[in-house]
């Protein structure tokens, strides 16, 4: 029988996966990489926006983090202390986002490893290593 869905579990990781994203660098789905960056030590602050839940800046270095709300959080820097106050001020903030940070080729981003990440790439090594370990044993 055909159908859109995969035939049964796999090792490997795509956009089905949850928590995963296309890494670039990597060129392929990943869920953790050497190019993910580490969460702010900082609490967020929850925001009433179309696309964030919630940010957090961190003055002395200017990196700004924002979990969007699908389910995806990114670190921007260098943050300008006033380009924060501006999106911050922004309603909606979307919008201050899409129109002066995103654009702005001088600022940089990058996917933020999240404890869901972890989670995610945790539990896909250990069915990697069952499936192994199955396998070996049908050998033998």
């Amino acid at each position: 029988m055909l159908t859109a869905q995969p035939e049964g579990p796999s090792d490997r990781v795509d956009h089905r996966t949850p928590e995963s994203h296309w890494c670039g660098s990597c060129r392929g789905w990943v869920v953790d990489c050497d190019h993910l960056v580490s969460a702010l030590p900082i609490d967020h602050v929850a925001v009433d926006d179309g696309w964030i839940q919630s940010l957090s800046y961190e003055r002395r270095t200017g990196r700004l983090e924002i979990y969007f709300t699908w389910n995806d959080v990114r670190q921007f820097w260098p943050i300008p202390l006033g380009l924060f106050r501006e999106l911050w001020r922004g309603r909606p903030m979307y919008i201050v986002l899409h129109q002066r940070i995103l654009p702005n080729r001088h600022i940089r981003w990058a996917f933020v490893r999240t404890d869901g990440k972890l989670v995610v790439s945790m539990l896909k090594g250990l069915a990697i290593l069952l499936q192994r370990l199955n396998h070996s044993r049908q050998v033998v």
